[in-house]
């Protein structure tokens, strides 16, 4: 019981991690509400017990694309005359939710349905061998589908973000 109440808490922290990179103005702020986000994820592996992938998720997430998304924004040349004006942001935020989220459960429905139980078993010890395995054999491509897109929206940020338009 204690542990679903640290899991959840846990769980607030990521939640109120993505607000603030979402709602956040500031590059440093948006920053550290990502910080913030990915090391509660952490938190939440290592509460299930799965030390390999809390110390992945310490190690490469926030030790390596946090301070390269950092170094990304740092770089970019922000100025208040190019940043556009959001007078309705946060009503775009809540209308944009309430369209996706019927969508998300339509999708979380139909994977449960289509997918067979316990289809994806890992040790609940977390160790590397039974991750490695199951990674690269079953999850090998959407991987690396995930490290291009994620690649391809860095370079586009820094793209928009330039100073000098061409």
């Amino acid at each position: 019981m204690l542990e679903m109440i640290i899991f959840f808490v846990i769980t607030l922290f990521v939640i109120g991690g993505g607000a603030m990179v979402i709602l956040s103005t500031s590059p440093a702020l948006q920053i550290a509400g990502f910080m913030f986000c990915t090391l509660s994820l952490g938190g939440e592996y290592l509460l299930l017990h799965q030390s390999y992938l809390f110390l992945a998720q310490t190690m490469v997430v926030v030790g390596a694309i946090v301070v390269l998304t950092a170094i990304v924004i740092t770089s970019i040349n922000q100025k208040e005359s190019n940043i556009p004006k959001e007078g309705i942001r946060y009503m775009y935020i809540v209308i944009s939710t309430l369209l996706v989220t019927p969508f998300g459960l339509l999708i979380y429905k139909t994977l449960i349905s289509i997918l067979p139980k316990n289809s994806i078993e890992f040790s609940t010890k977390g160790d590397i061998n039974s991750i490695s395995i199951e990674l690269f054999s079953n999850w090998i491509l959407p991987f690396e589908i995930l490290s291009v897109l994620l690649l391809a929206s860095l370079i586009g940020a820094v793209a928009i973000g330039r100073k000098d338009k061409q």
